[in-house]
């Protein structure tokens, strides 16, 4: 992977196709909406996707604006992933949700050119969480329900395509990263309680900077662990003049 791979910041870093640059542009109609599917069985699920835009910096330098969605969390050089700083039991569904109005970050699935302009990055966030019935065991939380080590390192990539007239093209496909098990915290963690991604994307990244248009992501965690794998599609992103 090319960029920086920020996970749970996961950052893209460069197209593969561009579409022409005065190709047809769709004014938004649609909502933001996801699916998910599964194979195999993953010991972990995932909740509550949406979109936001925060001044994050050319290169994803000012990760630490990231931090305005996850209270009570740091950056870890080791994992090179958000962690818990400050130990908050479950439930995690709503985390970053909760945290939005008081972030000052703008949601939705409308942005302008300007919000995916450097310092401005668009991105996707996506809670990452233990199963309903999962057991209780250590955590950089406690004793709480956890994603296991076992199903790590946990492989990650992403894909954004671009909708003209109804065909994607992909505009960006180098998400890829591998995330390690959290006994590189602390040898004493059993796993996850939790964890935040995001998928990153501004305008330094793109063969074309001016990039109107209609965007759809796509997501997927393997773990070879239970051999179990996780897509998620979300969408339509719109991005106005």
């Amino acid at each position: 992977m090319r960029g920086f791979p920020l996970v749970v910041c996961l950052v893209g870093c460069g197209g593969t196709e561009t579409p022409p640059a005065d190709a047809p542009f769709d004014a938004p109609t649609a909502p933001f909406e996801f699916t998910v599917q599964t194979t195999g069985s993953p010991r972990f699920r995932l909740a509550n996707p949406f979109l936001f835009t925060a001044p994050i910096g050319a290169q994803f330098e000012n990760e630490n604006e990231l931090l305005k969605l996850m209270p009570n969390h740091r950056f870890d050089d080791i994992a090179m992933q958000f962690v818990s700083a400050t130990p908050h039991p479950p439930p995690y569904d709503e985390e970053e949700v909760d945290a939005l109005p008081s972030s000052g970050l703008l949601t939705g699935n409308v942005f302008s050119l300007a919000d995916w302009t450097p310092p401005k990055a668009i991105g996707l966030a996506v809670m990452v969480l233990p199963l309903d019935d999962a057991p209780d065991d250590v955590t950089a939380d406690g004793t709480v329900p956890v994603i296991p080590n076992s199903e790590y390192p946990l492989g990650s990539s992403a894909t954004l395509e671009r909708e003209v007239d109804g065909q994607r093209t992909v505009v960006d496909d180098e998400f890829t990263s591998e995330l390690p098990a959290a006994s590189i915290i602390s040898a004493d963690h059993v796993g996850y309680s939790h964890q935040n991604f995001f998928y990153l994307e501004n305008s330094s990244f793109l063969q074309d900077p001016d990039r109107k248009g209609t965007y759809y992501w796509t997501v997927n965690l393997q773990t070879p662990g239970s051999g179990g794998k996780i897509e998620l599609s979300a969408g339509p992103m719109y991005v106005v003049p």
